[in-house]
């Protein structure tokens, strides 16, 4: 099948997440999973499919700064079949690419030769194992069990409702919400883990280039569905990514809620103490020789009664 260029796009953002994390991120977004490039160490790629477009996206990581690393996104676009719109194709390419960027920081290309140079080794070597934890297609399974486990948990929504997946302490639990209200136990790993393998193919497959997506990236893809991570990192759960950046955040959400509470429970003892002394005073009698001012008068036009307007 023929295909023609539409454009190309490069991108640069900051971003206090090491690469693995941004990389979960990503694939979370696109569904489509970045595999190393040889010869390349700080680099992944993608492909991605939409319609008749076919998107090549690479992330790499380019500098690292004080406070925030330097990433660039590289899109380029093609398409599928006889000549077309290609300004409508152009268009809809540019939305996708909005779509799956549009949470980032974008910012300028960093100067030549900017950052730390042994901080962004050290960074390519945890990129590196944490690509050899995710080739093993059971490993991941792994990881997401214990991710659940921990805390994480699966949320899926739709107009119709939503379903969530989680551990409940003693089983795993399949729970339907909106038009249905079905819920489904899983007493075991291996029960668990091939639902989710069919629950999940439209969503780790909709994306997937000609020749479809290995079971490795599959449960790859699977994994960076988890939300919500609560208990802190669990044992084999190291390439979660940026789910633990997550509970770190939510933590101060929490600490937050906690202040807005404490404020909120005095501003209620001021206002009944307030409310009380208001309903003393107006009930004790006035003071000798102060005669007590009485209400202003009702103002009332024509036609109209002491209670309300005909």
């Amino acid at each position: 099948m023929t295909t023609r260029t539409l454009l190309h796009r490069r991108l640069h953002f900051r971003d206090a997440a090491e690469p693995q994390d941004v990389q979960a991120g990503l694939e979370r977004a696109i569904g489509a999973v970045f595999v190393p490039i040889e010869g390349r160490p700080s680099a992944r790629a993608a492909q991605a499919r939409v319609g008749t477009l076919r998107f090549r996206v690479e992330l790499s990581l380019d500098a690292v700064l004080e406070g925030a690393n330097v990433y660039r996104l590289a899109f380029d676009v093609s398409a599928e079949g006889e000549a077309a719109d290609d300004a409508a194709l152009r268009r809809h390419a540019e939305n996708w690419i909005g779509l799956w960027t549009g949470r980032l920081a974008i910012d300028a290309p960093p100067p030549s030769g900017a950052g730390s140079v042994s901080g962004r080794q050290a960074l390519v070597a945890r990129w590196a194992d944490d690509d050899a934890q995710l080739a093993d297609a059971a490993a991941t399974q792994q990881a997401i069990v214990s991710a659940l486990r921990a805390g994480a948990a699966f949320s899926t929504a739709h107009k119709e409702g939503g379903t969530t997946i989680r551990f409940d302490g003693r089983a795993y639990v399949r729970a339907d919400y909106g038009e249905s209200s079905e819920v489904t136990r899983f007493e075991t790993d291996a029960q668990l883990l091939a639902f989710l393998r069919r629950f999940f193919h439209h969503e780790v497959s909709f994306h997937a280039p000609p020749g479809g997506v290995s079971e490795a990236h599959a449960w790859q893809l699977i994994l960076r569905r988890l939300e919500r991570h609560r208990r802190g990192p669990a044992p084999g759960a190291a390439a979660l990514g940026h789910f633990s950046r997550l509970g770190r955040l939510g933590t101060g959400a929490r600490l937050a809620a906690v202040f807005g509470s404490v404020v909120l429970v005095f501003a209620v003892i001021a206002g009944v103490s307030w409310w009380q002394h208001t309903r003393q005073r107006a009930a004790a009698p006035p003071a000798p020789g102060l005669a007590r001012v009485p209400p202003p008068p009702t103002l009332r036009g024509p036609g109209e009664t002491a209670c309300c307007r005909p």
